[in-house]
């Protein structure tokens, strides 16, 4: 009998297979077993023969914790300048009173130091000429900063500067990797040769597509490599689309590929 994991990747490849097109033949569907190191699902494929397929989710919770630090970082840095002393907030506030501020903040050093910086970025700001306008990259002194850069634009028509996180693309990509990097370091069975690698959302992510996809286009692309998998998919089943499939050593391609008839031109 199928136990409550086997019972839900299945559900999840059904609904790849419909997506996908790809040519299971009817009846060869079977779990893989943990014990042989087989991937979590083996098949035959019409015209090519055995193939296993390996499921990972892409953790949804962890874009949301992600998320949630850019959003707190975000508020600390409006708070911050709302409790500066009325002098300086002034000060700052007529130097940059037509100012988009935007602040990339190296996350990836851990929420505590970025938090930590924040009051920085009001030093910065302060020591800018008065009319600047662009990107001020921080002097690291050979060490990282939290602080990556602060870019200023001007805009005709504001009346009090707007200040804001730049989400940083990495974290998404970050999270795809740690769902993606686990499974190509993994060691499978011989058999069957033909294997391929199934990330999978199960629920919304909670990224916009204009984010998330060049995030991960940005970190598929580097993959020269796929370790044991022929394949790559990126499959949103939220949305009922492929977004992603890259072949080993090629670049992705993007959900406006159709599927071949013949699986041995995929």
């Amino acid at each position: 009998m199928a136990s409550a994991k086997q019972e839900h990747e299945r559900r999840v490849f059904d609904a790849f297979v419909d997506l996908s097109e790809m040519p299971v033949v009817t009846g060869t569907i079977r779990p893989g077993e943990a014990g042989l190191k087989e991937p979590d699902i083996i098949c035959q494929i019409a015209r090519f023969g055995a193939a296993g397929f390996e499921l990972t989710r892409i953790a949804e919770e962890d874009f949301m914790e992600a998320r949630g630090q850019v959003a707190h970082i975000d508020r600390k840095l409006r708070d911050d300048f709302d409790r500066l002393p009325s002098a300086r907030q002034k000060r700052l506030a007529s130097k940059y009173s037509d100012a988009d501020i935007g602040v990339s903040f190296a996350f990836g050093l851990g929420f505590r130091a970025v938090r930590d910086a924040v009051p920085r970025v009001l030093d910065e700001l302060d020591k800018l000429q008065p009319a600047f306008a662009g990107q001020h990259r921080l002097d690291y002194t050979g060490r990282k900063d939290p602080i990556q850069w602060i870019s200023v634009h001007r805009i005709r028509g504001l009346e009090r500067p707007i200040l804001h996180v730049v989400p940083p693309a990495s974290w998404v990509s970050d999270v795809t990797c740690e769902s993606i990097g686990v499974k190509l370091s993994k060691e499978y069975s011989d058999q069957p040769s033909h294997r391929e690698l199934i990330a999978y959302y199960a629920e919304q992510p909670p990224a916009l597509d204009g984010v998330r996809l060049p995030a991960i286009d940005e970190y598929i692309g580097r993959l020269s490599k796929l370790g044991p998998f022929t394949r790559l998919w990126i499959v949103n089943l939220w949305s009922g689309r492929i977004e992603r499939m890259k072949i080993a050593g090629t670049i992705p391609q993007s959900e406006s590929w159709t599927a071949p008839t013949d699986f041995a031109e995929w």
